[in-house]
């Protein structure tokens, strides 16, 4: 299965309006709120992201992690999309690397 690994890096959050928080499944990360800047930084690795809706049906959507990516040590990271309606999480750093989770019964 693909991985995202983080090192040491800061997890901002500018996901779409309907998410209250993202899970990346690591200590640290299991509640990254929506709208946030964060100063912490994390380590870890994620093979799937979980959107936490504020309000609504369904409550969360599930997104896969789609290749390995390993963000360099240190770079602020900034997660977006990832509402209801969008078919990916997209993961972009300072240096333009870019990870992506896809929904389910979503392909690259």
């Amino acid at each position: 299965m693909a991985t995202i690994t983080f090192d040491n890096n800061i997890i901002n959050v500018d996901m779409d309006d309907a998410v209250a928080y993202v899970d990346l499944g690591f200590p640290g990360a299991e509640k990254l709120i929506n709208n946030h800047k964060n100063s912490t930084p994390l380590t870890g690795s994620c093979t799937q992201a979980v959107s936490h809706f504020k309000k609504g049906t369904p409550s969360r959507k599930t997104f896969e992690t789609q290749d390995h990516v390993s963000f360099p040590s240190g770079t602020e990271v900034t997660l977006t999309l990832g509402g209801n309606g969008d078919i990916k999480i997209q993961a972009k750093d300072n240096y333009a690397n870019i990870a992506e989770w896809l929904s389910a019964g979503d392909s690259k």
